[in-house]
């Protein structure tokens, strides 16, 4: 189980990244991006399961037998965030860092609800023959994802 980083202080919280070999920029990376690095970090080295629920008492494994699952794995986009290892998700006050590039299993009802509504507006420019030039805006997943069968 992971530890609950909420509870520890900001200095606590920076040692142990920086012990863990981890990269941030001391001055400039907020608390809860710092949490985020190290849950990650856990989520790597195999010491917290995929995907983890966080309540009061910090984060704790999604029991799949509790609600319906689906195994999906979200991809990396070339958008900005594309550096980001994990999505933030949050639903009826609970939230989730779902990590990209791993096949994990997410409650249907964060797919249906959270993820489904997540969209991006993108403006495609259509240039017309007589040299016009018309933007067509379009929606896109903010989270593109694929859905794993055995």
């Amino acid at each position: 189980m992971a530890e609950n980083y909420h509870v520890k202080k900001d200095v606590d919280l920076k040692a142990l990244a920086k012990e863990r070999g981890l990269n941030f920029k001391e001055d400039e990376i907020a608390r809860q991006d710092l949490i985020a690095l190290l849950k990650m970090n856990d989520m790597e080295s195999g010491t917290a399961e995929e995907p983890l629920v966080a309540d009061e008492t910090g984060l704790k494994p999604v029991e799949p037998t509790r609600v319906p699952c689906t195994r999906v794995r979200f991809h990396n986009t070339d958008r900005q965030d594309a550096k980001i290892k994990y999505i933030f998700v949050g639903v009826n006050g609970k939230s989730w860092y779902l990590p990209k590039e791993k096949d994990i299993m997410v409650p249907n009802f964060i797919l249906n609800s959270a993820i489904k509504d997540a969209v991006e507006t993108i403006a495609d420019q259509v240039v017309h023959q007589d040299g016009s030039i018309e933007w067509v805006p379009r929606d896109i997943m903010r989270f593109p994802y694929q859905v794993i069968t055995d």
